[in-house]
Parts: structure tokens; sequence; C-alpha cells
């Protein structure tokens, strides 16, 4: 996936955990260009992390990845403006979702 992120210009920052993911992304929120998270990451849990980075940027799309199922996360997905792409992540819906995402669709 960094690969594919890189060759479509995006610089990475990667996180091993949503506590490190919050700190990155609270340091300099307006460094990012969008966030995709993983739903199983220790540390912050998933809605602590989308809920306080939506305070410091309500704007920014976010991306969850997860090999559970969507209605596992009817309650992090309630707070809305997110995306959902199952594991094994496939190419083209990664494409098409960052393509949607990064879009300026006001034209």
């Amino acid at each position: 996936m960094r690969r594919l992120l890189e060759s479509f210009g995006f610089a990475v920052a990667e996180a091993d955990s949503g506590t490190v993911a919050l700190a990155q992304f609270a340091a300099e929120p307006g460094r990012y260009r969008l966030l995709i998270l993983d739903v199983v990451m220790p540390g912050t849990p998933i809605e602590d992390l989308v809920v306080r980075v939506r305070e410091l940027r309500a704007d920014i799309p976010i991306i969850l990845i997860s090999g559970y199922g969507v209605g596992m996360m009817s309650s992090v997905l309630a707070l809305g403006g997110l995306r959902f792409l199952s594991k094994p992540v496939e190419r083209d819906a990664l494409v098409a979702t960052l393509r949607d995402l990064t879009t300026d669709h006001s034209a």
C-alpha cells in the first residue's frame, strides 16, 4: 500500500498504534491530506482516534480498513465522513477511493 500511495505522489507517514497516529496527526494536522487507518490497532481505540482527529481538523478525509465486516464498525461509521475498505484492500478500490477523496468536486 505504501508503494502504491507513493506512486500517486503521497508522502506516507506510518504509525504502529492509534496512539502514535494521533500524536503524529496532533503535532501537525495541516501536514496531512488524508488518513488511512486500520480499525484494529493497539493503543487509542479507532472511535476515539476518529473523534479526536475530527476535533483537530473536521475536513480531513479518512479511510478505514479492516479484515472484519463493516457491521462491526457501525458506531465508528456513524460518525460520518468516513470511507471503508475491506482487507485485503484491492488496488482498484483504493485508487477509486483516493481519486474521489482528493479530487475537487466543486468545479
